[in-house]
């Protein structure tokens, strides 16, 4: 377990620390950075991304975050292995079981409904879900890496598996289950914004472009026959 509250950050100030995080955000090579982990025979530790106060809540003086201090101080930071609601009876946890479902997604105490939508909108082709991925196996590394097309260019996104917790279980999204895909996507796209806070409130048109790749569009209408065509075109 890891209180965030006792990592000492030295001379790195609230602001520059915001600064470096996201100028790090998509840093490393996936490969590189395992093969190093296996080497040395250590669980990994996200630098860019640590399990601490600043990742939860950028700069906690900011108006705007003032709601949330109270609680979120509360939040520890727990491997995703040893999270009793991530694991079954056999100790069994995977990036994804079964099959990807729109079904497999739970929102928690973060506003990101907007994120999860999309999540899943793509969820319906589990493809789409799982090609984000480069690894699709749990590792005893705690190690995993995503791939997020940010203002146009695909991007290696590492995280680690330390998972900010509440009462003893996930504080944020999670999938129903022991399945770890809708963590890790929600880490990696609070990684490449600088803290889970910045990603309370968006709009799903964003999330969509940046997880297909693909150019989107928002078409405002009085069309009532817009949502049969829409079925139809489904």
């Amino acid at each position: 377990m890891v209180d965030f509250k006792k990592i000492d950050m030295g001379e790195l100030g609230r602001h520059l620390f915001a600064k470096i995080l996201k100028a790090t955000a998509s840093d490393g090579n996936f490969s590189e950075i395992f093969e190093e982990c296996k080497l040395k025979n250590e669980p990994y530790v996200d630098e860019s991304f640590p399990p601490n106060e600043f990742s939860l809540i950028s700069d906690w003086d900011e108006p705007e975050v003032q709601d949330k201090v109270r609680l979120w101080q509360t939040f520890t930071w727990e491997r995703a292995t040893v999270i009793p609601s991530l694991n079954d009876d056999e100790g069994k946890l995977s990036v994804f079981f079964d099959e990807v479902s729109p079904k497999d997604i739970k929102q928690g105490l973060l506003g990101d409904c907007y994120f999860l939508s999309v999540l899943s909108v793509l969820s319906e082709d589990p493809k789409r879900i799982m090609n984000l991925f480069l690894t699709d196996e749990q590792n005893n590394l705690g190690l995993y890496g995503l791939r997020i097309c940010k203002n146009g260019e695909w991007k290696e996104v590492v995280v680690d598996d330390y998972i900010p917790c509440w009462k003893n279980d996930p504080a944020f999204s999670k999938a129903h289950g022991n399945e770890l895909w809708v963590i890790l996507l929600e880490k990696a796209w609070a990684k490449l914004h600088g803290s889970y806070e910045r990603i309370e409130a968006g709009f799903a048109e964003n999330v969509l472009r940046d997880l297909t790749g693909a150019p989107t569009e928002v078409i405002e209408t009085s069309d009532e026959n817009l949502w049969e065509r829409v079925q139809d075109a489904d």
